[in-house]
């Protein structure tokens, strides 16, 4: 930023010079859950336990097989799921559709786009939208409210710079989909540990 500024030289002239100054502001670039109870000191319904099952439509198997997944619950820590990129576990701590589509759709974009560890604004927006998207053709209803903000959490700038691969993500799950099998599902497997470690650099939440 700049600025005009009357001074006095040495010769007891007034003089205006131009001063250059940088200007720092407070931006806010992402947030982070900090928990301030205890679940146990909350009321409301109970979170799901390790060992909850979770249906997942059949139709979504050829996509699960086809990309070398596994479907896997997990107890609630500070996320409803998360996508390891490297050993291709999708880990599930509530039975909301909308979520396992989310991991889902993580996985899609990194088998065609390849992604990176962490919460990325880009590649969040390109989940949660893509997941809204896949729903709806489906059939599904999912709480659209609960996309909106999640969106506007990382903001709708990002969601502009991603149609394009929102559509090659939607239309890879789409294509791949066998509406007649509808109505079958399967469970997911429950393993012998299992954790939701968003730290982790090889994770996508």
């Amino acid at each position: 930023m700049k600025r005009e500024e009357e001074r006095i030289n040495e010769n007891g002239e007034v003089e205006v010079i131009e001063i250059e100054e940088t200007i720092y502001i407070d931006k806010l670039v992402g947030f982070k859950p900090i928990p301030v109870f205890r679940y146990e000191d909350t009321e409301g319904e109970p979170l799901p336990e390790e060992n909850f099952i979770i249906e997942i439509p059949y139709e979504f198997n050829g996509i699960i097989e086809e990309l070398g997944l596994r479907v896997e619950t997990t107890a609630f820590r500070n996320c409803y799921g998360t996508y390891n990129l490297r050993t291709k576990v999708i880990k599930l701590a509530s039975p909301e559709l909308i979520v396992f589509l989310h991991e889902l759709a993580h996985a899609v974009d990194d088998h065609l786009h390849g992604i990176h560890g962490g919460q990325i604004p880009l590649q969040e927006v390109v989940a949660e939208f893509a997941a809204a998207v896949i729903a709806y053709l489906m059939g599904y209803k999912i709480p659209l409210g609960n996309v909106k903000e999640y969106i506007e959490s990382y903001g709708f700038t990002e969601l502009f710079k991603a149609f394009a691969r929102v559509e090659r993500v939607v239309s890879f799950v789409v294509e791949r989909t066998s509406r007649f099998e509808a109505g079958m599902s399967v469970k997911a497997r429950l393993p012998n540990e299992r954790a939701c470690k968003t730290e982790s650099p090889q994770e996508v939440v």
